[in-house]
Protein backbone atom coordinates (compact mmCIF):
# COMPACT_ATOMS: atom_id res chain seq x y z
CA UNK A 1 0.00 0.00 0.00
CA UNK A 2 1.54 3.37 -1.02
CA UNK A 3 2.45 5.66 1.82
CA UNK A 4 0.38 8.84 1.79
CA UNK A 5 2.10 12.20 1.51
CA UNK A 6 0.94 12.93 5.03
CA UNK A 7 2.73 9.85 6.35
CA UNK A 8 6.03 10.36 4.57
CA UNK A 9 8.86 11.30 6.86
CA UNK A 10 11.97 13.08 5.81
CA UNK A 11 15.29 11.88 7.14
CA UNK A 12 17.22 14.09 9.51
CA UNK A 13 19.22 16.61 7.53
CA UNK A 14 22.44 17.92 8.98
CA UNK A 15 23.06 21.39 7.65
CA UNK A 16 25.95 23.70 8.24
CA UNK A 17 24.71 26.82 10.07
CA UNK A 18 24.61 29.76 7.71
CA UNK A 19 26.04 33.15 8.50
CA UNK A 20 23.46 35.89 9.00
CA UNK A 21 23.28 38.19 5.98
CA UNK A 22 24.56 41.61 6.94
CA UNK A 23 22.06 44.37 6.24
CA UNK A 24 24.33 47.13 7.40
CA UNK A 25 26.31 49.92 5.87
CA UNK A 26 29.13 51.17 8.02
CA UNK A 27 30.38 54.35 6.40
CA UNK A 28 30.26 57.24 8.85
CA UNK A 29 28.26 55.37 11.49
CA UNK A 30 28.72 54.33 15.08
CA UNK A 31 26.97 51.22 16.43
CA UNK A 32 26.16 51.13 20.09
CA UNK A 33 24.28 49.27 22.82
CA UNK A 34 22.33 50.59 25.78
CA UNK A 35 22.85 49.60 29.40
CA UNK A 36 19.82 47.31 29.60
CA UNK A 37 20.72 45.33 26.49
CA UNK A 38 24.34 45.18 27.58
CA UNK A 39 23.34 43.54 30.87
CA UNK A 40 21.47 40.90 28.85
CA UNK A 41 24.41 39.91 26.65
CA UNK A 42 27.57 40.56 28.66
CA UNK A 43 27.80 36.83 29.45
CA UNK A 44 26.68 35.69 25.98
CA UNK A 45 29.38 33.38 24.49
CA UNK A 46 29.01 34.95 21.04
CA UNK A 47 29.48 38.43 22.50
CA UNK A 48 32.54 37.36 24.48
CA UNK A 49 34.01 35.77 21.34
CA UNK A 50 33.26 38.95 19.38
CA UNK A 51 35.11 41.07 21.94
CA UNK A 52 38.12 38.76 21.70
CA UNK A 53 38.07 38.92 17.91
CA UNK A 54 37.65 42.69 18.05
CA UNK A 55 40.93 42.82 19.94
CA UNK A 56 42.55 40.76 17.15
CA UNK A 57 41.11 42.99 14.42
CA UNK A 58 42.28 46.16 16.18
CA UNK A 59 45.79 44.79 16.74
CA UNK A 60 46.22 43.58 13.17
CA UNK A 61 44.74 46.71 11.64
CA UNK A 62 47.03 48.93 13.71
CA UNK A 63 50.23 46.97 13.09
CA UNK A 64 49.65 46.34 9.37
CA UNK A 65 48.89 50.03 8.81
CA UNK A 66 52.04 50.90 10.74
CA UNK A 67 54.07 48.58 8.50
CA UNK A 68 52.57 50.07 5.33
CA UNK A 69 53.37 53.60 6.53
CA UNK A 70 57.04 52.65 6.80
CA UNK A 71 57.40 50.93 3.43
CA UNK A 72 59.36 53.84 2.01
CA UNK A 73 61.84 52.20 -0.31
CA UNK A 74 63.07 55.59 -1.59
CA UNK A 75 64.29 56.58 1.85
CA UNK A 76 67.45 55.13 3.32
CA UNK A 77 67.26 57.06 6.57
CA UNK A 78 68.04 55.22 9.79
CA UNK A 79 64.60 56.05 11.18
CA UNK A 80 62.84 54.56 8.14
CA UNK A 81 64.81 51.34 8.34
CA UNK A 82 64.31 51.05 12.10
CA UNK A 83 60.57 51.65 11.84
CA UNK A 84 60.18 49.16 9.00
CA UNK A 85 62.04 46.35 10.78
CA UNK A 86 60.36 46.91 14.14
CA UNK A 87 56.86 47.23 12.64
CA UNK A 88 57.41 43.97 10.76
CA UNK A 89 58.24 42.26 14.04
CA UNK A 90 55.16 43.77 15.65
CA UNK A 91 52.93 42.46 12.87
CA UNK A 92 54.43 38.98 13.21
CA UNK A 93 53.86 39.02 16.96
CA UNK A 94 50.22 40.03 16.61
CA UNK A 95 49.62 37.44 13.87
CA UNK A 96 50.98 34.71 16.15
CA UNK A 97 48.67 35.85 18.93
CA UNK A 98 45.74 36.05 16.49
CA UNK A 99 46.27 32.43 15.42
CA UNK A 100 46.21 31.39 19.08
CA UNK A 101 42.82 33.07 19.49
CA UNK A 102 41.56 31.43 16.28
CA UNK A 103 42.53 27.97 17.54
CA UNK A 104 40.71 28.61 20.83
CA UNK A 105 37.46 29.49 18.98
CA UNK A 106 37.53 26.67 16.45
CA UNK A 107 35.59 24.08 18.44
CA UNK A 108 32.65 26.41 18.98
CA UNK A 109 32.47 28.01 15.50
CA UNK A 110 34.11 25.80 12.88
CA UNK A 111 30.71 24.75 11.45
CA UNK A 112 29.66 28.32 10.71
CA UNK A 113 30.24 29.93 7.32
CA UNK A 114 31.69 33.08 8.87
CA UNK A 115 34.48 31.00 10.44
CA UNK A 116 35.54 29.36 7.16
CA UNK A 117 38.37 31.78 6.34
CA UNK A 118 39.80 31.43 9.83
CA UNK A 119 39.53 27.65 9.61
CA UNK A 120 41.51 27.68 6.37
CA UNK A 121 44.45 29.23 8.24
CA UNK A 122 44.58 26.57 10.96
CA UNK A 123 46.45 23.27 11.09
CA UNK A 124 48.57 23.87 7.95
CA UNK A 125 50.44 20.93 6.47
CA UNK A 126 53.61 23.01 6.50
CA UNK A 127 54.19 24.32 10.01
CA UNK A 128 57.24 26.41 9.12
CA UNK A 129 55.38 29.73 8.94
CA UNK A 130 53.68 29.25 12.29
CA UNK A 131 57.05 28.35 13.82
CA UNK A 132 58.66 31.45 12.28
CA UNK A 133 55.90 33.71 13.59
CA UNK A 134 56.37 32.32 17.09
CA UNK A 135 60.14 32.82 16.91
CA UNK A 136 59.69 36.47 15.87
CA UNK A 137 57.02 36.99 18.51
CA UNK A 138 59.21 35.55 21.27
CA UNK A 139 62.53 36.91 20.05
CA UNK A 140 61.83 40.45 18.91
CA UNK A 141 58.22 41.57 18.89
CA UNK A 142 57.02 41.21 22.49
CA UNK A 143 60.13 40.03 24.33
CA UNK A 144 63.55 41.66 24.39
CA UNK A 145 65.73 38.73 25.49
CA UNK A 146 65.72 39.50 29.20
CA UNK A 147 67.30 36.10 29.93
CA UNK A 148 70.05 36.50 27.27
CA UNK A 149 69.21 33.23 25.53
CA UNK A 150 69.20 34.75 22.05
CA UNK A 151 71.81 37.52 22.05
CA UNK A 152 74.89 35.66 23.29
CA UNK A 153 74.22 32.61 21.09
CA UNK A 154 73.54 34.65 17.94
CA UNK A 155 76.61 36.85 18.41
CA UNK A 156 78.81 33.76 18.36
CA UNK A 157 77.17 32.51 15.16
CA UNK A 158 77.55 35.72 13.11
CA UNK A 159 80.08 35.57 10.32
CA UNK A 160 80.59 38.63 8.10
CA UNK A 161 83.27 41.09 7.00
CA UNK A 162 81.80 43.80 9.21
CA UNK A 163 78.67 45.30 10.69
CA UNK A 164 77.01 48.68 11.11
CA UNK A 165 76.74 49.22 14.86
CA UNK A 166 74.64 52.38 14.90
CA UNK A 167 73.66 55.29 12.66
CA UNK A 168 72.66 58.83 13.60
CA UNK A 169 71.06 61.55 11.50
CA UNK A 170 71.49 64.16 14.21
CA UNK A 171 72.38 64.50 17.88
CA UNK A 172 68.78 63.82 18.85
CA UNK A 173 68.30 60.49 20.60
CA UNK A 174 65.26 59.84 18.39
CA UNK A 175 67.47 60.01 15.30
CA UNK A 176 69.75 57.21 16.49
CA UNK A 177 69.30 53.73 15.10
CA UNK A 178 71.25 50.91 16.75
CA UNK A 179 71.33 48.81 13.57
CA UNK A 180 73.27 45.95 15.06
CA UNK A 181 70.59 44.92 17.54
CA UNK A 182 68.13 44.35 14.71
CA UNK A 183 70.82 42.55 12.71
CA UNK A 184 71.20 40.14 15.62
CA UNK A 185 67.45 39.60 15.86
CA UNK A 186 67.00 39.10 12.11
CA UNK A 187 69.85 36.59 12.01
CA UNK A 188 68.22 34.72 14.89
CA UNK A 189 64.94 34.54 12.97
CA UNK A 190 66.57 33.45 9.73
CA UNK A 191 68.59 30.76 11.54
CA UNK A 192 65.33 28.95 12.33
CA UNK A 193 64.53 28.54 8.63
CA UNK A 194 65.59 25.77 6.25
CA UNK A 195 69.30 25.55 5.48
CA UNK A 196 68.36 24.62 1.91
CA UNK A 197 67.45 28.26 1.24
CA UNK A 198 69.93 31.03 0.53
CA UNK A 199 70.05 34.05 2.82
CA UNK A 200 68.11 36.13 0.29
CA UNK A 201 65.48 33.38 -0.08
CA UNK A 202 65.10 33.26 3.68
CA UNK A 203 64.61 37.03 3.87
CA UNK A 204 62.04 36.95 1.06
CA UNK A 205 60.17 34.08 2.68
CA UNK A 206 60.11 35.83 6.06
CA UNK A 207 58.63 39.03 4.63
CA UNK A 208 56.17 37.07 2.49
CA UNK A 209 55.08 34.89 5.40
CA UNK A 210 54.44 37.79 7.72
CA UNK A 211 52.69 40.00 5.16
CA UNK A 212 50.51 37.32 3.61
CA UNK A 213 49.42 35.63 6.82
CA UNK A 214 48.72 39.03 8.39
CA UNK A 215 46.48 40.02 5.48
CA UNK A 216 44.63 36.69 5.50
CA UNK A 217 44.24 36.70 9.29
CA UNK A 218 42.89 40.26 9.33
CA UNK A 219 40.26 39.62 6.64
CA UNK A 220 39.24 36.34 8.27
CA UNK A 221 38.94 37.89 11.74
CA UNK A 222 36.92 40.84 10.45
CA UNK A 223 34.44 38.57 8.64
CA UNK A 224 34.07 36.30 11.67
CA UNK A 225 33.59 39.29 13.98
CA UNK A 226 30.68 40.59 11.89
CA UNK A 227 29.16 37.12 11.79
CA UNK A 228 29.27 36.87 15.57
CA UNK A 229 27.78 40.33 16.10
CA UNK A 230 24.90 39.50 13.78
CA UNK A 231 24.13 36.38 15.83
CA UNK A 232 23.41 38.43 18.94
CA UNK A 233 19.75 38.43 20.05
CA UNK A 234 19.07 42.04 19.17
CA UNK A 235 19.90 44.62 16.55
CA UNK A 236 22.72 47.05 17.21
CA UNK A 237 21.59 50.65 17.19
CA UNK A 238 23.31 53.00 14.82
CA UNK A 239 23.92 56.71 14.77
CA UNK A 240 25.75 58.95 12.36
CA UNK A 241 29.09 60.35 13.40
Amino acid sequence: MPVSKQRKKKGIQHRTPKSPKPDLTFDGKNFWIGEKKYDEIKSNPDFIAAVRLGRVVNALSFSVNLLIRHLDFKSESPATLRNHVRSLMLVAGYVHEALSVFYSLRLAYQSFDFFSKIDALLYPTDKSREILLKVIRDGGAFHLDSDNKITAKTLLALDSDGYDIFTAESDSAFHFYFNFSDVVDLNHFLAQMSDEMTLQEKQNEMFLAVNQVAKDAFIAAHECLLGLLLRLPFGLKERKL
